[in-house]
């Protein structure tokens, strides 16, 4: 079975915004995951997205998605204004090899036109929990 799990966080370094609930502590609470338009094939359906209770890093809570050959997704839209973000977290995956998990950071402007997608982690294989961080402009 393959998986991943993560927790991370996104802060701006002079502005302050960062990612609600990035410790999954109150379950689903402001990250969506029925995003049907990311399925590949398209009509192949998502990876099961949960939170797991004790698989956290420190033993608490985590996201877990559970690949089974699909892609899965959970996501916070969230304005973004021009400057530096700093992202940490950490994140664990088991038997990804066809497979990559990771944190993206996708940029929009202000009529919702898709512009760019930046990689703040990006994984395959098998890994242990392990902290990420980047400074993205």
């Amino acid at each position: 079975m393959r998986y991943l799990i993560a927790g991370f966080i996104l802060i701006q370094t002079n502005l302050f915004a960062a990612i609600l609930n990035g410790s999954f502590e109150n379950d689903m609470d402001s990250w969506s995951i029925k995003h049907d338009w990311y399925a590949k094939p398209k009509d192949a359906g998502l990876s099961p997205v949960s939170i797991v209770e004790k698989e956290g890093q420190n033993g608490g809570k985590a996201l877990k998605i559970t690949g089974d050959g699909k892609r899965g997704l959970a996501m916070q839209v969230m304005p973004a204004y021009p400057g530096q973000y700093k992202i940490t977290g950490w994140i664990k995956c088991q038997n990804l090899d066809a497979g990559q998990a990771g944190v993206m950071l996708e940029w929009m402007d202000t009529t919702n036109k898709w512009m760019r997608g930046d990689w703040a982690c990006k994984f395959s294989g098998n890994r242990n929990w392990q902290r990420f961080e980047t400074v993205m402009t």
